[in-house]
């Protein structure tokens, strides 16, 4: 201490320190749920953060975006076109991007409507195969008008990624078509 009475005038050793400016809301939220550990979003000023991938729209890389701020549970990634995030509190959204740089797969989940047809199933998961798209769950059911819904949770690691499967799907004989469901 005697050293910074040397140096220090007397009127900035005596001054009150400054108030820290007040923070907003929206930065106290990132702050506290901010962390050190790759998501594959990138939030402009933000190292990284807790991410999460909303259920209701699935997005994957590639896909425009938006983040919500969440209470304690960190950021909540929608797609830019998801019905869900537009009722969500305005001040809480903030503008992320997709991490170029890191690679990874999102599990999705995708309704297709096909003919009921013996070996369809068979043909549909070949599509998976040929695609080297793993599928981690499948629910197949017959409807009463000749037709049946399939829907494949699946990884997918970017929109190129899922616009060739679902192209693929497509040209399946029998599949009258394909479609991102929610995720359960």
């Amino acid at each position: 201490s005697l050293i910074v009475e040397r140096a220090l005038p007397a009127e900035v050793r005596t001054r009150p320190p400054e108030p820290a400016p007040k923070r907003s809301r929206l930065s106290e939220l990132i702050d506290r749920v901010a962390r050190r550990n790759s998501s594959g979003v990138k939030i402009e000023g933000i190292e990284d953060m807790l991410v999460h991938y909303a259920r209701c729209c699935s997005p994957v890389k590639g896909d425009p975006i938006l983040g919500f701020v969440t209470r304690g549970r960190g950021l909540t990634v929608h797609r830019k076109d998801c019905t869900k995030v537009l009722e969500l509190d305005p001040e809480r959204r903030i503008q992320v991007s997709w991490d170029t740089s890191s690679s990874f797969s999102r599990s999705i989940s995708l309704r297709v409507v096909t003919d009921d047809r013996e070996g369809m199933l068979a043909d549909l998961s070949g599509v998976f195969s040929k695609n080297s798209i793993n599928i981690s769950e499948a629910n197949c059911k017959v409807l009463a008008d000749g037709q049946a819904v399939n829907t494949f949770k699946c990884g997918i690691s970017d929109i190129e990624q899922l616009r060739r499967i679902v192209k693929a799907l497509e040209a399946v004989k029998g599949v009258h078509g394909v479609e991102r469901a929610r995720s359960q």
